[in-house]
């Protein structure tokens, strides 16, 4: 994809973090908390939504979740 773009990873990165104002590997944890905050509103189980999303531990998941959202994902699921 960065080829077709014309740029290297380096400089693919470096213009991201200047428009966005955070770096790739913070908007991809964000963007898979999202997923997971879409899945739990669903029903889902936390420990589904937690190994679906990469988390290989529920607690690692809870933490980064719980941070984002300043709630737990099983009391976001219940609300």
């Amino acid at each position: 994809m960065l080829r077709h773009a014309g740029m290297s990873e380096r400089s693919f990165r470096r213009h991201f973090h200047g428009e966005t104002g955070m770096t790739w590997q913070d908007w991809i944890a964000q963007a898979r908390l999202f997923h997971a905050a879409n899945l739990l509103a669903e029903g889902q189980r936390v420990t589904d939504v937690a190994a679906d999303v990469g988390y290989a531990s529920l607690s690692a998941f809870a933490k980064a979740f719980t941070n984002l959202m300043g709630i737990s994902p099983v009391r976001f699921r219940d609300l």
